[in-house]
């Protein structure tokens, strides 16, 4: 039986999707949530019985950014696979979650068996991604620079809260580390990057295109 977790998304979708996945002999969802960092707080203290096979991450919702939950989550869990459901048409922000390691990638428009093919895949250690959703369009913007190059995934996922304007201490309480720390790490990156203020690392984003866009 394939364990399931799903994060994110509208509530409806969620909805939607435990029930799809659920009506499956071999899978179920053990667990809905709503917010990355919770989740992430309550695996450092809990060992469960039943790990988790497969996360689906629904990033269909405009208000949170996708990369930096995906950062999050593999940062704390790398070896759970994670299969991302985008809500946007947009496919230039397919090739960041594919270099921060995502395992598999759908569009919002793809047929549900996909969604259930692609739970398959990566819970027998396999990638997938959507034919008709990226195709060439993968290819076409192969020429985006990926930070995974530049800064290690420490750097990176607070790099990327950074980016959404989250302050020095919204950061510590994230990650549950020191202001101190996180200024430290910022410090770093400003200095690989050759920025001097966050809003050098905002526009950055913006231009590259790590700043999700519905």
């Amino acid at each position: 039986m394939k364990n399931i977790l799903l994060i994110d998304g509208f509530n409806f979708v969620k909805l939607l999707l435990c029930k799809l996945i659920n009506s499956e002999k071999d899978m179920y969802v053990s667990e809905s949530i709503n917010n990355v960092t919770e989740w992430v707080n309550a695996l450092k203290g809990n060992s469960k019985d039943s790990p988790i096979d497969v996360i689906v991450l629904d990033i269909s919702e405009p208000t949170k950014n996708g990369l930096e939950s995906l950062v999050d989550i593999k940062k704390n869990n790398p070896q759970t696979p994670v299969l991302i459901i985008n809500g946007s048409n947009n496919y230039h922000y397919a090739k960041h979650f594919i270099d921060i390691g995502c395992n598999g990638y759908i569009s919002k428009e793809c047929d549900t068996q996909f969604i259930l093919d692609g739970i398959n895949a990566l819970s027998k250690g396999q990638n997938f991604i959507e034919p008709s959703a990226l195709g060439k369009k993968i290819k076409s913007i192969a020429n985006i620079e990926s930070l995974i190059t530049i800064l290690t995934k420490r750097e990176l996922q607070i790099f990327l809260k950074l980016a959404n304007g989250k302050s020095l201490s919204h950061i510590a309480n994230d990650l549950n580390v020191s202001d101190k720390t996180v200024s430290s790490f910022r410090c770093r990156i400003l200095k690989k990057m050759h920025f001097k203020t966050n809003f050098d690392i905002i526009c950055y984003a913006l231009n590259h295109q790590y700043l999700m866009k519905f």
